[in-house]
This record gives structure tokens, C-alpha cells and sequence, in this order.
């Protein structure tokens, strides 16, 4: 509740090398750690959660925080005006099949540096939806990793400085139904063997631009595909006989 804080001087993790593990912050309260962990051991770590939900409940990490470290299964969930703080973050590091979820008017992730959905392992995903907001300056979506997908959905946003779609893994996506994804350069397979990562606007905004009007869009070595919405890039480069707008 309200004015509840549970501090830790080192770091916190929800299911080391333990499974079904669970974290609940709400109705204001709030925790604090230097680092972060959901999730750790490819054994036992598997299946864990924490959800953050309501205005004033937060978890606040100095450092870095992992969802899903060398497990699977695991989930954090920010809702109804819950907020996370971190300097950095993953989901799934040499994991399978962990999942986050950002969702309702207020509630915001929040990463000073990088974030990076699906670093090694396969299968990672990240939902923004209902007006829930995601801010980082760094964004990836399959680093060494993949079939990742992150949605941004229903007024959601998803607010980057650089974000890559395909660092240097394939099968990875990024669907923009409802949202809006704003980036100061953007690229679609970044340094991918593959031609198969993509960008699908199907309703919302893809907006590429900056203040000195040279932001990037760059289609490299996959698809952006437009079934709908807006897109606007200061400049638009398209490169690779596999690349695909």
C-alpha cells in the first residue's frame, strides 16, 4: 500500500534458480534495488512473475534489469499506472519465451540507457498497449536472437533515440496496430545474415525524425510493410536487393 517501500542495498531476484515464483507492487507501494532479476537459471528459473499495477506503485532499479537470464517462461507485467524504472534491460538473456507487458493510461517502463528485447535465446516479446508507454534510448528486437515481437497497440508508445529491428538475429518483428513508435533512426535488419525481420504498420504512427531533419529509416536486409497508418521519416533508405518497402 501507500508509503509501503521494501529497499534492498544489492540486487533483487524473483526465482533464482526456483520457479512460480510471484511479485506484486501495488496501491502505491514501492521497491528498490540496485539490480533486477526475473527469472535466473535455465533449469529450475522458469515461470516467474512480478506485476506492478497502480498509480504510485513502483519498482525502482539502479542498475540493470534481466527478465528471463538463462530461463524461460517468466513475465513482468506494468498496468494501470504502475511504473519500472532501470538504467538497462533485457528480456530474455539466452532464455526462451519471456514476456513483458506494458498496459494502461499511465503506466510507463522506463530505461535511462538500452533495452533489448530477445538477447540470445529465441521467442521473446514485448506488448505495449493502452496508452502504456515505453521510453529508452537504445531499443533492439533480436540481438543474436530469434522470432521476438513487440506491439505497440491502442495509443501505446514506444518512445527510442536508435532502435534496430534485427540486430543480428532473424524472424524478428515489430507490429504498430494503434500505437505510435517514435525513433531518431531506425533500422530493419542491422547486422543480419537474414532478410527476414520486419516492421508491419497496420494503424497508428511510425514517426523517424529528428530536430536537424536527418533521421533515418532504414530498410537494410528485411520488409516494412504499410497496411495502414502514418509514416514519417526525414530520410527514407532503402538498401539491399532483399530489402523491402
Amino acid at each position: 500500500d501507500s508509503g509501503s517501500v521494501w529497499s534492498n542495498n544489492s540486487a533483487l531476484s524473483i526465482g533464482s534458480a526456483a520457479s512460480r515464483n510471484s511479485l506484486v507492487v501495488s496501491n502505491g507501494g514501492r521497491v528498490v534495488s540496485s539490480y533486477g532479476y526475473l527469472g535466473l537459471n535455465n533449469v529450475l528459473g522458469y515461470s516467474n512473475r512480478v506485476v506492478v499495477t497502480g498509480t504510485g506503485s513502483v519498482w525502482k532499479i539502479s542498475g540493470s534489469l534481466a527478465v528471463g537470464q538463462n530461463s524461460a517462461g517468466n513475465s513482468l507485467t506494468i498496468d494501470n499506472g504502475g511504473l519500472v524504472s532501470d538504467n538497462s534491460a533485457s528480456v530474455g538473456s539466452f532464455g526462451s519465451k519471456n514476456n513483458v507487458l506494458v498496459t494502461g493510461t499511465g503506466s510507463i517502463w522506463s530505461n535511462s540507457s538500452s533495452v533489448a528485447i530477445g538477447n540470445y535465446g529465441f521467442g521473446h516479446s514485448l506488448v505495449i498497449s493502452n496508452s502504456g508507454r515505453v521510453v529508452n534510448s537504445t531499443g533492439s528486437i533480436g540481438d543474436y536472437s530469434n522470432g521476438n515481437t513487440v506491439r505497440v497497440a491502442d495509443s501505446a508508445v514506444w518512445q527510442n533515440d536508435v532502435l534496430h529491428v534485427g540486430e543480428t538475429g532473424s524472424s524478428n518483428s515489430l507490429v504498430v496496430a494503434g500505437g505510435t513508435v517514435l525513433a531518431t533512426n531506425l533500422v530493419i535488419g542491422f547486422n543480419s545474415s537474414t532478410c527476414d525481420n520486419w516492421v508491419q504498420l497496420d494503424g497508428g504512427n511510425v514517426f523517424v525524425t529528428n530536430a536537424t531533419g536527418d533521421a533515418t529509416l532504414e530498410v537494410r536486409k528485411g520488409l516494412f510493410i504499410q497496411n495502414g497508418g502514418v509514416v514519417q521519416a526525414d530520410i527514407l533508405v532503402v538498401t539491399n536487393v532483399c530489402a523491402r518497402f
